[in-house]
């Protein structure tokens, strides 16, 4: 899949720094047995210990470092948890409710009936959790958050071709899902929105007697008159795009409100790509 390979593009493992810990090279050295999650959790650790080093980031990378040392032996270490990084204000609700969804399906079992893809969607999580806080690498940012989407899709997929015994229907996740514009942009045909637009229509589908909300949002760069029609031509086309996907227009309720309530604070006149958003929540 072209945002897999975007991925393991960012996360290629390089040449460790003279500045470099040592802790990478000793995550390297451990082998965590035949279990095949904490084996593809190991490697997914040390691929991003190996990304932060590339980029000086070492104390990031002797975090992730850190947490392969663990799995390489031969104890489980869970995702990184919200409190355990400094987010930007208002940036934070995305991340719990992965968070959560996450951990779900860790208590279910996944580890277990997906063991690689439970391990690419943990690391991806915490790689999500990590760039978010730093906040200056929105592609990094970006990347991360569908690579974790994508995981936690083949996730569920590996779930339902599981025979199991049967067992009373779990509640899909409802939102809020996010589609995120560039500046003064209403257009949301982007390859990294395509993913959060599968996700939408493939729940919408699960909960067919439940309606969808559709919100625009802007930063609170440029007048707020104008920023105001702008988040409605941007709540608009993001029903637009549902609508061709599949899903009922009489289902969807489209809301706007412009700069006025902004994921992320700002002051006046600032560009914000946390902020340039529409936000779905099927209800």
């Amino acid at each position: 899949m072209m945002m897999f390979r975007f991925i393991a593009a960012s996360l290629a493992i390089g040449v460790l720094s003279a500045c470099s810990s040592g802790l990478t090279e000793k995550a390297e050295g451990m082998k965590p047995g035949e279990n095949k999650f904490l084996s593809s959790l190991h490697a997914e650790y040390i691929a991003l210990a190996k990304a932060e080093n590339d980029e000086g980031d070492f104390l990031d990378a002797d975090h992730f470092a850190s947490k392969a040392i663990k799995v390489g032996g031969g104890t489980a270490v869970g995702p990184d948890g919200i409190k355990s990084r400094q987010l930007p204000t208002g940036t934070a609700a995305a991340l719990k409710a992965a968070e959560k969804r996450l951990n779900k399906v860790l208590k279910g079992g996944a580890a277990d009936y997906a063991p690689e893809q439970m391990a690419k969607a943990q690391a991806m999580y915490d790689c999500w959790l990590q760039e978010q806080e730093e906040g200056h690498q929105p592609d990094h940012i970006r990347a991360c958050r569908i690579a974790y989407l994508d995981a936690m899709d083949a996730v569920d997929d590996a779930k339902s071709t599981k025979k199991t015994v049967k067992k009373k229907k779990k509640a899909p996740f409802l939102g809020p899902f996010y589609i995120y514009f560039p500046f003064d942009g209403s257009d949301p045909e982007d390859p990294f929105n395509e993913e959060i637009f599968s996700l939408v229509v493939s729940t919408a589908k699960k909960v067919a007697d439940k309606s969808i909300q559709v919100t625009g949002h802007t930063d609170r760069a440029g007048n707020s008159k104008y920023n105001m029609v702008l988040s409605e031509r941007r709540a608009i086309s993001v029903k637009a795009a549902l609508i061709e996907r599949g899903v009922d227009a009489k289902r969807m309720n489209v809301f706007y409100l412009g700069e006025e309530s902004p994921a992320t604070a700002t002051k006046d006149g600032v560009r914000s790509d946390n902020n340039r958003r529409v936000e779905i929540v099927i209800r």
